[in-house]
């Protein structure tokens, strides 16, 4: 049986609302609906990071003094089987950090894929999310879904 994986890389964030400073670090955290991540790594130094495997949410490095982060930065989520997943909802949030505070949300944005969506593409797919709650900001995430070999599944 075919298994598979959803990749999802935040790319960058742009147009973010500010904080009283008129400067902002944002994180975003990622929520699934089913699915548990498995891994973390970016571009700059391709560490990877792996989740106990009944992680439901991720978050992305702060990015300090800036309203338009670049995170260049993938997550993967846990391995499952071609019929196992009919829909997977992804909930970005983004934040301000606060040293003293509570984080300051920046707005959000839900997005969905049934599985025929990413079916067999070997490629990731693109969009640009207008944060919702917010009167501005935006994020650029990419999305694929990673058809994982037999011999590469770890039993």
């Amino acid at each position: 049986m075919t298994k598979y994986s959803y990749i999802v890389k935040v790319i960058s964030g742009s147009k973010l609302i500010s904080d009283k400073s008129d400067i902002s670090d944002p994180y975003v955290i990622i929520e699934s609906n089913n699915l548990n991540w498995a891994k973390k790594w970016d571009d700059n130094n391709g560490a990877t990071k792996q989740f106990n495997g009944k992680t439901k949410s991720v978050q992305t490095t702060v990015k300090e003094n800036t309203l338009n982060p670049e995170w260049n930065e993938y997550f993967e989520t846990e391995v499952f089987p071609d019929d196992g997943i009919a829909e997977e909802t992804f909930t970005f949030k983004v934040f301000d950090k606060d040293q003293f505070t509570k984080d300051d949300p920046l707005g959000e944005v839900k997005i969905s894929f049934e599985k025929k969506d990413l079916k067999d593409n070997p490629y990731f797919m693109n969009f640009v999310l207008f944060l919702e709650g917010v009167e501005s900001g935006r994020i650029e995430i990419a999305v694929k879904k990673n058809k994982i070999e037999e011999s590469t599944i770890q039993q």
